[in-house]
């Protein structure tokens, strides 16, 4: 047997009061039926019963005034060029549609089932107190088909605990009320849902997905709590405040525009079986505003306009990621894998002054001219790969097993230290600050054919070795030292204990050398332990032996080279003496227990000087060849004293 519901119709026969039976055409509708209000005028309904559920409900052209309890639309609503006000709710259920409807006062519109939307847009207030809402429950959907929007004057907006789906495929959805939204907003593909509320706010958590565009407006302040995003792409024009985790899913893009601030140690995240298309794409501005932790991009980045990590730590971990514009802050920028591209314009100099760069792992890749003036800091496996531009690091700098390769240039024009290193390729260090080395050896791969060295030091530069570590060669075609490029002046000093060699070819035209009282030496200086230069030594700079050091030669050292002992103590060793020419200056204070150590196998060494007040020429026989070393200084007061060692070498002292 089938049960008819019946309907009950408005009629108005006296007052617009619901509570009058001679308004209606049944009475005052009962429970469960279905009540039609559509009146031929315009005209106000007043609710002031305590509260009914009824069957469906249709208001057309009408307003109903909840002024007595909520009414409930168990089988759903259609709603058309309808207006809800008073203080009450309207909760429906079931199936609904509406076409342009208006929620006025402090009333409410509660959808637990399914309302399509079209044909006109929903106005939730209608003045500057109203506390007007609707309210897409957890389970229910609203469905917005065809790009009516949704505006506001006043009230409290849209929240949305279940589903909002904009599902036209072209065109947009325009959203100028308040939007809270803890459930899903589904954007079809081909379709935008825009947010672009004046004076009103955005407030997104749960999930987008569809395949569509979300966009914020360049009216909106959008804050985005814990977020997941399926292949839906977002566009911000506005100010995107993001407070909680972003897990983008799918392939998909975020264009920046605007403002886009993490509000504290908040992530956007790559989730499992995430597309590497991800993208984020920024010419506006990028920060991190809040927290002292941790904030990890592992979307890849595109950041051409501002970068601002003012607090904590800024962490990106994509496979590439791209920065041409200035990255500032008080914070920490890190690159912890992948590969990120410094490119500036073609004209343009990037400038980097956030408080620390840190390369912790991956590769930064120097595209264009870039200028770090904050503190650079790289740890052990990390790559720089300077790809035909140059980084200049004017702030206090740090390299701990950084391996640098390519063939441009690293500048570090201030304090450093070193704690392993490779140089690689083309790629020339250039050092005009105060550089000190401990605690890992430094190597050098190849040699730069248009400069000729790997490592060079210019003016004001000082490349200290504080302990044993050395600089080694990881090629067989080996790398070069340059001391004073162009003549300048430039210091490369062992200052620790041990001993510490020295591989590639060095290159020395620094040569001012201080007195003995002095304090600054330039060029080539064994201040302590053992400086023990393994290749060819070329140029018309100085070396020299500062106290009880050692300094060391095993291969050719070009005439233009000066040898200096200062202080007492100091020994000169030389493994290739027939093809030393350098002048040794210095050794001729009598009693300073200074020594010469000549390497090899000597067979009954004679050893003969010439003297004048300026210099003096050691003449050192042996087994049939003969051998001179040039010595400035004033030697006609005191005689030299040559010793046979028992490893063979021959040791001279005066």
């Amino acid at each position: 047997m089938t049960v008819s519901i019946a309907t009950d119709t408005w009629k108005r026969k006296s007052s617009g009061l619901w509570s009058v039976a001679g308004n209606w055409s049944g009475g005052v509708p009962r429970k469960g039926v279905n009540v039609v209000i559509a009146p031929v005028a315009a005209e106000t309904v007043t609710f002031n019963i305590s509260g009914l559920a009824i069957g469906a409900l249709t208001l057309q052209g009408a307003t109903l005034n909840l002024t007595g309890g909520a009414l409930t639309a168990s089988a759903g609503a259609t709603l058309k060029t309808a207006t809800l006000t008073g203080s009450h709710a309207l909760n429906i259920n079931g199936a609904s549609s509406v076409t342009g409807l208006t929620v006025a006062g402090t009333a409410s519109l509660s959808n637990q089932g399914v309302v399509t939307q079209s044909g006109g847009q929903v106005a939730i207030g209608d003045g500057a107190a109203s506390k007007a809402q609707i309210v897409n429950l957890a389970g229910a959907t609203w469905i917005d088909a065809d790009n009516s929007a949704i505006s506001a004057t006043g009230g409290l907006g849209f929240l949305n605990n279940g589903v909002f789906k904009a599902s036209a495929a072209t065109g947009a959805t325009a959203i100028t009320a308040n939007f809270v939204s803890t459930g899903t907003v589904t954007v079809a593909v081909g379709g935008a849902m825009v947010f672009s509320p004046v004076g009103a706010q955005t407030d997104l958590s749960g999930a987008f997905d569809g395949g569509g565009a979300i966009e914020y407006g360049p009216s909106d302040i959008a804050t985005l709590g814990a977020l997941t995003v399926t292949a839906t792409n977002q566009i911000n024009q506005g100010t995107v405040n993001q407070v909680g985790a972003l897990t983008l899913l799918g392939a998909q893009t975020i264009q920046n525009l605007g403002h886009w601030n993490l509000g504290g140690d908040v992530s956007m995240l790559a989730g499992a079986g995430a597309n590497p298309a991800n993208e984020f794409i920024s010419t506006g501005v990028f920060a991190k505003t809040a927290g002292t932790g941790v904030s990890v991009v592992a979307a890849s980045v595109d950041i051409v306009g501002g970068l601002n990590v003012a607090t904590g730590t800024l962490d990106f971990t994509a496979a590439l990621n791209g920065f041409a514009g200035a990255i500032s802050g008080a914070g920490t920028f890190e690159i912890a894998s992948g590969t990120a591209q410094f490119q500036p314009g073609v004209s343009n100099t990037e400038a980097i002054s956030v408080a620390h760069f840190l390369l912790a792992g991956g590769t930064a890749d120097i595209i264009g001219a870039v200028t770090d003036s904050g503190a650079f800091q790289s740890n052990a496996g990390a790559t720089l790969a300077l790809t035909g531009g140059y980084l200049n690091l004017t702030g206090a700098t740090s390299f701990a097993g950084l391996n640098v390769s390519g063939s441009g240039e690293l500048i570090v024009a201030s304090a450093a230290t070193v704690s392993g290193m490779t140089i690689a390729g083309a790629t020339e260090v250039f050092a005009t600050g105060a550089v000190t080395q401990s605690g890992g050896n430094v190597s050098l791969a190849e040699t730069v054919l248009m400069s000729g060295s790997n490592l060079t030091l210019a003016q004001g530069g000082v490349w200290n070795i504080a302990d044993a570590s050395g600089i080694g060669l990881a090629t067989a075609s080996g790398g070069s030292i340059a001391i004073g490029y162009g003549g300048t002046n430039a210091l490369f000093e062992k200052s620790g204990a041990g001993v510490s060699t020295i591989a590639p070819f060095v290159l020395n035209n620094s040569s001012n050398v201080a007195t003995s009282s002095g304090v600054a030496y330039e060029g080539i200086e064994a201040a302590a332990g053992t400086l023990d230069l393994q290749n060819g030594v070329a140029g018309t700079g100085a070396d020299n032996i500062v106290g009880a050091a050692t300094l060391q030669f095993d291969n050719a050292v070009a005439a233009g080279q000066t040898v200096s002992f200062f202080g007492a103590g100091g020994a000169l060793v030389i493994n290739d003496i027939k093809d030393f020419k350098a002048t040794i200056a210095g050794f001729d204070t009598v009693g300073s227990a200074d020594a010469l150590l000549i390497g090899g196998q000597w067979l009954n060494p004679v050893v003969t000087d010439t003297a004048t007040a300026t210099s003096a020429t050691l003449t050192i026989a042996s087994g049939g060849a003969t051998y001179t070393l040039t010595l400035a200084g004033d030697y006609q007061g005191g005689a030299f004293s040559a010793q046979s060692l028992a490893n063979g070498n021959l040791k001279i002292t005066y």
